[in-house]
């Protein structure tokens, strides 16, 4: 934690208050205090995550790579087509507190028609809740689109922020939710 000398100031005229105002102004003091550490304190935390992808592509995914704005970094491997879910790469840090802008870059790997192809896409990551934070999700969409989720439900939950034929895996066959 960091010294802050303007914060410090403020807390020691607080208590000098404190002191002059005992009888009369005690009880505003206090709450005057309590407000200006709570709201001097506000530190962005990070949260770890896991890493999972679902690829609703019909090629394999050799591997792939999500890098935050915060620098945070992780990279994962092959993927079938109209597969994923089902492993987990550790880590990734999400700002505890969903801002409004927030990024993520993609870079994923495949072989398309016997070529080596890389394809990087930056995407926004959409709004979470930290109560719901449990893993960072991809998604590599039929029409070569990405979607990025930080959520705690898996493809097929009823509260799962990807649905319809967007969230099929094989085009066509509609996923059924499984869990409520």
């Amino acid at each position: 934690m960091k010294f802050d000398f303007l914060n410090f100031l403020f807390n020691v005229w607080m208590v000098m208050m404190n002191l002059f105002l005992k009888r009369t102004g005690g009880v505003l003091s206090c709450i005057l205090f309590l407000l200006s550490t709570a709201a001097c304190s506000k530190e962005t935390k990070d949260i770890t995550v896991n890493l999972t992808a679902y690829n609703h592509t019909e090629h394999g995914i050799g591997s792939y790579i999500v890098t935050l704005e915060n620098g945070s970094s992780a990279e994962a491997g092959y993927l079938d087509p109209s597969e994923g879910g089902g492993g987990k790469t550790c880590c990734l840090s999400v700002p505890a507190i969903w801002k409004h802008g927030m990024k993520a870059n993609i870079i994923m790997e495949t072989i398309k028609n016997g070529k080596d192809i890389r394809v990087q896409k930056t995407v926004l990551i959409p709004h979470y809740n930290s109560a719901d934070v449990s893993r960072f999700v991809v998604h590599f969409l039929h029409d070569g689109s990405y979607k990025v989720f930080v959520t705690r439900y898996l493809l097929g939950h009823r509260k799962y922020p990807l649905s319809g034929k967007e969230a099929e895996l094989e085009p066509g066959v509609p996923l059924e939710i499984i869990w409520e």
